[in-house]
């Protein structure tokens, strides 16, 4: 990647501060660092969010016509992909949303990929798209694709390594 020469990555940096605190940047500013973050690999790869100011932008609006929208959405889902915590709050209000209560599961991982959630089919063994099952007996699983209701047992969250509750 070539760096841009406009700005440099404590420049960016501080814009970027700026933004979140929502002062207005100049007509050029917005772009000087949405290219530097591009063009920088130092920049890139830096997670350029904290959960508190994802908290902070997720309550201030992230929406159209704001000229960093894109950009705010990309450093947004960056923070999300590579935050446990931030993604397990997005799971457990997902679940919220849902009607379940997240205290149901052993974690909001679990619950979240355990629920069924599935137009084309009404039975979640039948669905390729279901990725853990629950048993009648409360213990979690991969589902077998075989035509049944077999499943490999798990013991742990894939996702956050919770012990799941033995049966």
């Amino acid at each position: 990647m070539t760096v841009s020469d406009d700005i440099t990555c404590d420049e960016a940096l501080a814009l970027w501060q700026s933004c979140l605190e929502g002062k207005a940047l100049g007509e050029t500013e917005p772009h000087q660092m949405e290219d530097h973050r591009d063009d920088c690999d130092s920049c890139y790869e830096r997670d350029w969010l904290n959960c508190e100011a994802l908290t902070r932008l997720e309550a201030a609006g992230i929406s159209l016509p704001d000229p960093l929208f894109s950009f705010k959405m990309r450093v947004a889902t960056r923070h999300r992909k590579t935050c446990s915590a931030c993604r397990e709050r997005d799971y457990r209000n997902t679940l919220i949303e849902l009607g379940e209560n997240p205290a149901g599961f052993p974690c909001a991982c679990i619950g979240y990929f355990s629920l069924h959630q599935c137009d084309q089919h009404m039975d979640a063994w039948e669905c390729a798209d279901t990725l853990i099952v629950r048993d009648d007996k409360g213990g979690y699983g991969l589902p077998i694709r075989n035509g049944g209701r077999a499943y490999a047992p798990i013991h742990h969250c894939p996702w956050c390594g919770t012990k799941l509750t033995d049966r």
